[in-house]
Parts: structure tokens; C-alpha cells; sequence
């Protein structure tokens, strides 16, 4: 049982720390989750406790550095918080085999635009100022359905809209993406634990994880260095996801 304890809170750490660095926690948390014994369901729901976490330390860490503009916050927050209003909404209306379906949809997208234009985005030092066009709050609604729907690589959305429409930094973007996540994760967990969905004791485990994991992404995250591996980090995570599908895959249709 100890040992069970101690595996799920360092799950917990992994995927705070994924998350406040980058994205991808939810892909390795989820399918973890569902191999312990939850249903894709639960497991979808389970997962927002140690989200809110992670980014809520991460928003913490962010805070103290000054990362934050009242400015920015008003303008990011109120399309991808409707958005994430809605997708919570819309994933109590959805079968397991949807949820399965939009999961892949969203590897495969993410997985292209990691190998066109996101590393030079990442990699990128604006000298325009930060702009907001309605083109990005379309955007970002968009993103805010996904977060709320799933999570899983909606991180990674939010920072290419924020990075390449925005024309926000890396460390700029990371900051606001960890206000979103707390709020719409806060929202999602709510209406999920209303439904009954919510593993109170596998969450909060992997919550107390995710406050450390949170914070140590948040922080490493804002290093000279951090640009280049954040990017390298969310390639092995997409390909990792890739890998995952196929062997679901071949499991599903192997003969016999």
C-alpha cells in the first residue's frame, strides 16, 4: 500500500512538473490512471484535482517573478475561460469512444505542428510588442473548449495561439497558461466531482505531487536554457503519445 502511495504522488510530481514546463502531464497521468482501473471518464475527471494543483503552484511561482500583466490577464482569460466552460459542459455528453477519438485527433495535430513552425516559435525573441486580434480570442475560445473537454496537449495549443498570434514569449506564455489552467480546471473539477466522477483519494494524492512539480517546472521553465529543452520535452512527449495510440491500435485489431 506504501508503495502504491508513493508511485501515485510521483506520478503526481512527473505531470506537474510536464505541465507547468511545458504541456503533456495529462498524457502521461491519464493512461495511467486508466491502467490502475478508471474509466476514461473518471480518469479524465480524477485528473483536473492534480492539474489545478500543478498550475496553481506554477501561477505562484510566476507571481513572485512579476510575470504577470493585468493587461495581458484581461484580454487572455475571458475567451479560453467560456471556452473551458463549455467543453466541461459538452464532455459530460460524450461517449468513452468519443473521448478516445478527439485524443487522437489531437495527437496528430499537435504532433505536425511540433515539426513545422513551433520550434522556431519557441526559439523566437519578438521585437513587436504583444498583440490581440480577434483572430486570437477565436482562438483561444477554441483552446478553452479542449481544455475543458479533455486537456490532454491543450497546453500546447494555448502556447502556439499565445507564441505565434499573441507574439508572446515563452516564459510570458507559460505564465498566462498556468492562469488559464487553474481556471478552467477549477470549474471542470466542480461540475465533474457534481456528476460523481471525482477519485477524491487518487487525486489528491497526485495532487500533493503536482504542488511540487508545479513549481519546479514554473521555475525551471523561466532559465536562458529553458526554450530549447521545453521544446525537445513536448517532442518526446507527442511521439510518446504516438507510440501509445499505435500499440492501442494493434492491440485492438491484432487477429485472434
Amino acid at each position: 500500500m506504501a508503495l502504491e502511495v508513493i508511485a501515485v504522488v510521483l506520478i503526481g510530481i512527473l505531470a506537474g512538473f510536464l505541465n507547468a514546463l511545458a504541456s503533456g502531464g495529462s498524457a502521461v497521468a491519464v493512461p495511467l490512471l486508466i491502467a490502475a482501473g478508471l474509466t476514461p471518464e473518471v480518469a479524465n475527471a480524477t485528473n483536473r484535482l492534480p492539474v489545478l494543483f500543478a498550475f496553481g503552484s506554477a501561477c505562484l511561482a510566476f507571481f513572485k517573478e512579476g510575470r504577470f500583466r493585468l493587461a495581458l490577464v484581461i484580454r487572455v482569460l475571458p475567451p479560453t475561460v467560456i471556452g473551458g466552460i463549455a467543453g466541461a459542459f459538452l464532455a459530460d455528453y460524450l461517449s468513452r469512444d468519443h473521448l478516445t477519438l478527439f485524443i487522437d485527433a489531437a495527437l496528430l495535430i499537435a504532433l505536425l505542428l511540433l515539426f513545422t513552425t513551433t520550434k522556431q516559435a519557441l526559439l523566437k525573441v519578438f521585437d513587436e510588442p504583444p498583440r490581440y486580434r480577434w483572430q486570437d480570442a477565436a482562438m483561444l475560445f477554441l483552446v478553452g473548449v479542449w481544455l475543458g473537454l479533455i486537456v490532454i496537449d491543450g497546453a500546447i495549443y494555448l502556447l502556439l495561439v499565445m507564441i505565434l498570434g499573441m507574439r508572446l514569449s515563452m516564459d510570458q506564455a507559460n505564465a498566462y497558461k498556468a492562469l488559464v489552467g487553474v481556471v478552467v480546471n477549477l470549474f471542470a473539477l466542480l461540475l465533474f466531482a457534481h456528476d460523481g466522477n471525482v477519485d477524491w483519494t487518487i487525486g489528491g494524492l497526485m495532487a500533493l505531487g503536482s504542488l511540487v512539480g508545479g513549481y519546479l517546472g514554473a521555475r525551471t521553465s523561466m532559465r536562458p536554457w529553458a526554450k530549447l529543452w521545453t521544446y525537445r520535452v513536448l517532442v518526446a512527449i507527442i511521439l510518446m503519445e504516438l507510440a501509445h495510440v499505435v500499440i492501442r491500435y494493434w492491440q485492438h485489431h491484432r487477429p485472434g
